[in-house]
This record gives structure tokens, C-alpha cells and sequence, in this order.
């Protein structure tokens, strides 16, 4: 179980070290320079992918501890429920950089629920 807590403790690292990251630059970088609002977008942006790459990375890697701990189809669950969580966050952090808001988009899913069902 060693392992697996060692997991749970790089991926909540790095989810903290990408926020974190996003934060220092907004602060640091690009406000006192003035970066233009296109610049700052793009740069947000390629942070932002580029975390969840990593993420992506560490999930895919992970498969093999996780199924020594677990069990392999209990960690096949596990990791593509992460990698699903890690793709929606990635998604709302770049629309959020675009400008949209979440709420926008939360409304707009619930309205499609609605519908469909």
C-alpha cells in the first residue's frame, strides 16, 4: 500500500505544482510585464495542457502499481476514471482561460440531461 500512497501523493503534488504554477505566472509574469491578452492566453494555455500531459503520463505509468495493489480490472477503473476527471478539469481550465464560464457550461449540460432523458 506504500506504493499507492506514494501515488496519491505525486498526483496531488503535482495537481497543486500546476495551479500553483498557473498562479506565479499570472503574478509574477504576466501582469508586471504586460503581456498581451492573446500571449497570456496562449502561454496559460500550454501550461495548463502541458500538467495534464504529465498527468496523463503518470496515470499511464501507474497502471502496474495500481494493479499489484488492487487488481487489474479494479485499476483499469481507477485509471480511466482518473484520466476522465484529469481531461474534464484540463477542459475547464482552458475554456476558463478563453473566458468561458463554468457556469455557462454546467447549465448548459444540465439542460442537455434534461432533454435527453
Amino acid at each position: 500500500m506504500a506504493s499507492f500512497k506514494r501515488f496519491a501523493i505525486v498526483l496531488t503534488f503535482l495537481t497543486i505544482l500546476g495551479f500553483s504554477t498557473i498562479y506565479l505566472f499570472d503574478v509574477f509574469m504576466a501582469m508586471p510585464i504586460d503581456i498581451p491578452l492573446f500571449l497570456r492566453q496562449t502561454l496559460r494555455i500550454i501550461l495548463i495542457l502541458g500538467f495534464w500531459l504529465l498527468i496523463l503520463y503518470l496515470l499511464h505509468r501507474s497502471k502496474p502499481v495500481l494493479t499489484a495493489q488492487i487488481g487489474a480490472q479494479a485499476a483499469s477503473v481507477v485509471q480511466i476514471t482518473l484520466q476522465a476527471v484529469a481531461i474534464i478539469i484540463a477542459g475547464f481550465g482552458v475554456l476558463h482561460t478563453l473566458g468561458v464560464a463554468p457556469e455557462a457550461l454546467l447549465t448548459g449540460a444540465g439542460i442537455v440531461t434534461i432533454t435527453i432523458e
